[in-house]
């Protein structure tokens, strides 16, 4: 068991330090035992064994592609832990909840092989637009709404009334004052998104529910660099709170202490613009309040069609050691592994070769 998550931890940082095709599959042959334990453990039963281990291999190259900064990592194990933790949010949800943010359990979570490197552009364009309004071109009033929205639970009632409750200001009101900031924060965003991406933005509506839950995920969590800058002890609050059941049970204090925290933390890794702060100031006062949420649509990708899971449904809770490194695979299991492997190595060489012609295309210009 422990040569296996030595292995795999090897293989994460062979591949960050050379993000190619046969790292990458050095990768996928050492992390065998550990996949095949998250795809047992997915309580998906839409879902069969060859299109999970296919999801989680898929989802895992694109975490890794996106957030880590291999000249940063000094302990293997500690990102194979975080690591470890993404695919259980994806593959094992706690309590009642709808996850991510709206993509039921009863939602085919499939798709991540159709991501290309233009999509992938895109995701990382929409994260950090919001970003940047998030932390720096808002208020702080709006700042405090939106990151609960963002980053512990998207449910704006409730969220204006925890903050109006450690305030002690009138909930009603409030709420009322907090959907024009919402919808103003929406519409800032929609501004930004035609700047940067033109309309091909709006094209994430007809993606898979694999890359929208892959989009959902980066703007939700916190990328390792972010997580520096946030500290463990506050990365782990953060993750906590999430994850509970009623997040908005105990409006204290230290909660809003931590996200004021958190917020000053993240402002600096990024710029500072006072003139489109000073817009949005004006913006908030002034903004009628309309049922499109754009924020909504982009965390919550099955929200449409949510449905309540059975109270009575149970999930993977074990440890994360002694539940991935179970018994021997059924001959069947190891075939339909091999083959979403193969799958998986196909895409994965068509991406970098994508990747790398764009690259070519950039330096030339």
């Amino acid at each position: 068991m422990n040569n296996d998550l030595s292995s795999f931890n090897d293989s994460v940082l062979g591949f960050l330090a050379n993000r190619n095709e046969k790292s990458f599959c050095k990768l996928i042959e050492n992390g065998r035992t550990l996949v095949t334990g998250f795809a047992r453990s997915w309580k998906a039963p839409q879902l069969n064994f060859f299109e999970k281990v296919r999801e989680i291999w898929s989802e895992i190259f694109l975490i890794l592609i996106e957030g880590f900064d291999a000249g940063k990592i000094k302990h293997s194990a500690g990102i194979a832990s975080w690591l470890s933790l993404r695919i259980k949010r994806l593959t094992c949800p706690g309590f009642s909840k709808d996850t991510p943010f709206g993509l039921t359990g009863d939602m085919p979570d499939t798709g991540r092989t159709q991501l290309t490197p233009l999509r992938l552009e895109t995701i990382q364009t929409i994260v950090h637009c919001i970003r940047k309004q998030l932390f720096i071109n808002s208020p702080q009033n709006v700042q405090l709404l939106e990151f609960l929205f963002l980053h512990i639970s998207p449910e704006l009632g409730k969220s204006s009334a925890f903050l109006s409750a450690i305030r002690g200001d009138d909930t009603v009101k409030a709420l009322e004052n907090d959907k024009k900031r919402h919808q103003s924060f929406n519409h800032s965003l929609r501004r930004e998104f035609e700047k940067k991406l033109g309309s091909e933005w709006q094209e994430i509506t007809d993606w898979s529910f694999g890359e929208r839950s892959h989009l959902a995920w980066s703007i939700i969590d916190f990328s390792p660099a972010e997580r520096i800058k946030l500290g463990n002890e506050l990365s782990n609050f953060l993750d906590q709170w999430r994850d509970s059941e009623y997040p908005f049970d105990k409006p204290e204090i230290s909660f809003l202490k931590n996200i004021e925290s958190g917020i000053l933390s993240l402002k600096s890794l990024y710029k500072t613009d006072l003139s489109v702060l000073m817009e949005e100031e004006a913006l908030y006062s002034c903004t009628k309040y309309s049922d499109d949420d754009l924020l909504e649509s982009l965390i919550c990708p099955g929200c449409k069609e949510r449905l309540l899971r059975e109270p009575e449904h149970t999930y993977y809770q074990k440890n994360m050691e002694s539940a991935i490194f179970e018994s021997a695979s059924s001959a069947e299991e190891c075939q339909m592994y091999d083959n979403a492997v193969s799958e998986v190595r196909s895409w994965l060489s068509a991406f970098i070769n994508s990747n790398e012609t764009s690259d070519e295309r950039n330096m030339t210009k």
